[in-house]
């Protein structure tokens, strides 16, 4: 058995410049359609939503051991169960192949957000 786990925090004003700056290019190349409409519909507590993901992204790689290489952020998708709102993961791509290839039965993360910070856990098991 084999568990593994990542954490990730980052400042809320990164993902606020990055996206002010650079828009639907940076936004299509981390988040996933359903992410950013979730996001989005957050209003004025958006960027928090963005960093929140973001991190999640950090934290996952960082549970897998292989960091960003050979994965892109898109491919690690953030999904909230509905009637919870705990968050949970989907891998498309290479991400799928890499969480597969570990032997990993599940991943669970957790994140959670200030005015300033977005932090996140990730713990995969891998029996």
């Amino acid at each position: 058995m084999k568990i593994e786990c990542g954490t990730d925090i980052i400042e809320i004003s990164r993902i606020t410049d990055a996206i002010n700056k650079s828009g639907a290019l940076f936004l299509d190349r981390i988040f996933t359609l359903s992410e950013k409409e979730y996001c989005e519909r957050k209003k004025s507590a958006r960027y928090e939503s963005y960093a929140g993901r973001f991190a999640v992204k950090e934290a996952v790689c960082k549970a897998l051991g292989t960091g960003m290489s050979g994965i892109f952020f898109n491919e690690i998708e953030i999904v909230c169960e509905t009637e919870t709102g705990k968050p949970g993961v989907i891998f498309h791509g290479r991400a799928k192949e890499i969480f597969e290839s570990f032997g990993a039965a599940s991943v669970s993360v957790s994140l959670s957000h200030s005015k300033n910070y977005a932090t996140a856990v990730a713990v995969i098991y891998a029996p």
